[in-house]
Formats: structure tokens, sequence, C-alpha cells
């Protein structure tokens, strides 16, 4: 068992599949460690697409960074890990895998479309890469620690089961404008989603401690 870089892409953000691929790493015997969210940069996908060049580098650069990346430190072992994530390709990846099921992208249609691939997420092939991009993205990657939550929650249908005014809760409860009418809510809402799916997004989030003050209070009295 080892720590090994997960990459969900901007496909799988703004498709709305984090849940799903998480849920199938977790299913799989994956432990997620951490969670970030964030643009990266040019100077981080250059380094770590450097295996790549002409057309599909610059495909790549346009593609990572033109929208937002989920970047997970995930527990198991590698090659159960791609079996799982399915091969490059996802139109020749098998069913059962996250490519095949959720993806039917393919190298002709990239090609055509004058795009990058679009194969959902990204996971290291050796223990040797997993050092490597773990220190690259460690060092390089951005994230706005307070608001990483809100932004995955924002910009993918996967938050389409909280409510807009949930949203609304949150933001102003990190930019510290959350009233008293607005206070009970909220510590249901926080403690609904640190508990669910989400979890590793908004523990990892570093929350200002005026939120965190909040959030002790939505713990149940003792009956």
């Amino acid at each position: 068992m080892r720590d090994i870089l997960v990459l969900l892409k901007p496909d799988a953000v703004q498709k709305g599949l984090c849940r799903d691929i998480i849920v199938r790493l977790r299913g799989a015997g994956f432990k997620i460690k951490e969670a970030y969210a964030g643009s990266p940069n040019e100077k981080l996908v250059l380094q770590h697409c450097a295996h790549l060049g002409g057309k599909v580098l610059q495909r790549n650069l346009e593609f990572l960074c033109g929208g937002i990346v989920v970047m997970l430190v995930v527990e198991g072992d590698i090659p159960s890990l791609r079996k799982q994530v399915g091969c490059t390709e996802p139109a020749k990846a098998g069913p059962g895998t996250i490519r095949g099921d959720l993806s039917g992208d393919s190298i002709v249609q990239a090609d055509r479309k004058q795009r990058a691939l679009h194969n959902l997420i990204h996971a290291s092939d050796s223990k040797e890469s997993a050092a490597k991009e773990m220190r690259l993205w460690r060092e390089h990657f951005v994230v706005s620690p307070a608001e990483q939550g809100i932004t995955i929650l924002q910009k993918t249908n996967d938050g389409n089961d909280l409510a807009p005014h949930h949203l609304y809760l949150l933001q102003e409860a990190i930019n510290g404008q959350l009233n008293a009418h607005g206070k009970e809510e909220y510590q249901l809402l926080y403690a609904e989603v640190t508990s669910g799916l989400y979890s590793c997004l908004f523990k990892q989030a570093r929350f200002p401690q005026h939120v965190l003050a909040l959030a002790s209070e939505a713990a149940p009295a003792p009956s």
C-alpha cells in the first residue's frame, strides 16, 4: 500500500462525475486521504505533461488549465488502481472501469474536434511517478483553501442535492458574515456535508476559526 496521486480532470468536474468516481474508488477498497480543488497553472501542467509533445501537449495544457481539477491522495495498490481506472482511451477501456463506464471519448473524436482526450482521471502508474507527481502537485497546485469545497459544489452538478440557499449559507460562513438567523441551519448543514461524500474536501479546506467554532456547536447535545 502506498500513496498515489489521482487527478479528476475538468471533464469529470464539469460532468458532475466526481462523486461517482470517488464512490467507485472507495468501493474498490481505496482510501481517499486528501482532496484539493483548484485550477492548475501552466508551469505545473507543462512539468506534469513533459513526456508529451506537439499538439498533444498543447491540447492538454489548454484542457487542464481551462477548468477545475480535483487532486486526490489515494492509498492503495498501483496496479489495482490502474485496472480500476481503465486504459487511456475510454472507447477501448473495458466495462467496469471508470473510463469505460463513464466516458466514451476516443482519440479519433478528440482529433476531429482538435482537443485533448477527455478521459476523466489520471492515476500515477508506478511508485517512482507517484512520488515525483506528488511532490510536483503539492508544491505547485494552488488552491483557495477556505473555498475549495464550495467551488466544487458551485461548479459541478455534484451539488444539485444542496439547495441554493445552502450554498449561500456556506459562502456567508466563509466570509464571516453569517448572522444569527442562519446560524442553526448552517450548523446542521456543515455537520451533514462534512460527514458525507465531500467530507475529505471540507476537512482539508482549513476553514477560518470562526467557521470551525460554528461547526463545533453543531454536535448534538448528549441525551
